[in-house]
């Protein structure tokens, strides 16, 4: 999946699994200068935007029609994405901010257990309190998630690394799953530049 995709799917999983997400998701999310390639353009050349967040494809972002596939794969047969992605002024992340309605009170416990057990045999999702952060993420293949809940709203945060995660280790990961591999193998060691 792309980046993006990668980063929501990652966050709206549990909840499509189990049958808790229905109708739509709102999801603000957030990307490093790394996520414009190599070619520097008046936008996305990382000096122009190191002091800057802007929006930009708001509500057209290529990579919905794959998060929304995904979810249905998952089990929410009805959901939708309304995705608003960010330049953001830093180099490597993703940081993704999902807003959902749920059909009925959550306790916040309760939701983040179902994270934990969707994600428990997962070696490259941690389930993280308060808030991931993308500094932290940053050259592993490592998707930190944390799950808020108040009365019916559920928002859920994923942290990924754009090249890592988002890229490059998520293709080590499935070639290592492919070939019979040790799923962690060559995984574990970040990567350090850019």
């Amino acid at each position: 999946p792309g980046c993006f995709a990668t980063a929501v799917v990652a966050a709206l999983h549990p909840l499509a699994c189990r049958g808790m997400l229905r109708g739509e998701s709102v999801v603000f999310a957030v990307t490093g200068s790394s996520g414009s390639g190599v070619e520097p353009g008046a936008g996305t050349h990382h000096p122009e935007r190191a002091a800057d967040l802007r929006a930009y494809k708001v509500l057209e972002h290529q990579h919905v029609p794959e998060i929304e596939r995904q979810l249905r794969e998952s089990g929410a047969e009805s959901a939708s994405v309304s995705l608003v992605p960010h330049s953001g002024p830093f180099v490597r992340g993703i940081f993704a901010t999902a807003a959902v309605l749920l059909d009925a009170p959550a306790d916040p416990q309760a939701l983040e257990g179902i994270f934990r057990d969707v994600y428990g045999g997962e070696p490259f999702v941690r389930i993280r309190r308060g808030t991931p952060r993308v500094g932290v993420v940053a050259g592993t293949n490592f998707a930190d998630v944390a799950v808020h809940a108040k009365g019916r709203r559920a928002v859920v945060l994923c942290a990924i690394d754009n090249l890592g995660k988002g890229m490059a280790s998520q293709a080590v990961q499935n070639l290592n799953l492919l070939f019979g591999l040790p799923e962690t193998a060559g995984l574990l060691h970040p990567g350090t530049r850019p």
